[in-house]
């Protein structure tokens, strides 16, 4: 147990050092998502609250930080990320997706880990730790498992609606917003499965692999060469 906190510990560190490069950099790289608060600060208070919860979720669904994994695991994941934004990228040459939507090279390389990072504190583990939390409150001679997968399930759905809602103020066509919607609910999906299956970590490196395809190289070559 206590190399599983470790492993977070380690990422964690790495998050916040990349967080603080980042800043040094561009101080407004992160205003976007954290508005004029440091984003040191703002980083530092979910990785202490992403340390709550995983606490919680080890403790009451046998969630883990780090799990072994095989090969298979592995290039699956690679090969569904890269499936993932491969169909990004056909739909984004159809109907150009707004330039504010990336991050130029070399900056996303420390803007997208870091962002990633939160997105699965703030989206994953604290929905899912209230959904579990509400059901085993109402259902408490259940079987978690029964409940646990539904709440996989709803979480799911909570990051492709706020993508497609936010959708909105792009202008963008009614086809391309459903499309968002569905295709952001598979990627989560599949994430809240390999967390289940292999941790947290794995579930952030799934993100982070779906970044570089789609935001740090796509998104370059959208930046310098289609605007």
């Amino acid at each position: 147990m206590r190399q599983q906190y470790q492993a977070f510990a380690g990422l964690s560190l790495a998050i916040l050092g990349l967080t603080e490069l980042g800043f040094l950099i561009d101080k407004h790289l992160f205003q976007s998502y954290f508005a004029d608060v440091h984003p040191l600060l703002v980083v530092l208070l979910l990785v202490l609250l992403g340390i709550l919860l995983m606490i919680f979720l080890i403790s009451r669904h046998s969630f883990a930080i780090l799990s072994s994994t095989t090969t298979r695991d592995w290039l699956i994941g690679f090969s569904l990320a890269a499936g993932f934004a491969l169909i990004a990228i056909v739909i984004d040459i159809s109907v150009m997706f707004p330039a504010s939507m990336n991050v130029l090279f070399p900056e996303s390389l420390l803007f997208y880990p870091v962002i990633g990072f939160c997105v699965e504190i703030v989206f994953h583990l604290l929905p899912l730790s209230i959904l579990i939390l509400i059901f085993g409150s109402l259902f408490p001679q259940t079987e978690r498992t029964k409940f646990l997968w539904l709440s996989l399930a709803i979480v799911s759905l909570i990051e492709p609606a706020f993508q497609a809602i936010s959708g909105f103020s792009e202008r963008v066509p009614l086809w391309v917003l459903v499309w968002i919607g569905f295709h952001v609910f598979l990627i989560n999906l599949v994430q809240l499965v390999i967390f289940k299956r292999n941790g947290f970590v794995w579930m952030y490196l799934f993100r982070l692999a779906y970044y570089v395809f789609w935001h740090v190289a796509w998104g370059n070559f959208r930046l310098r060469i289609l605007y």
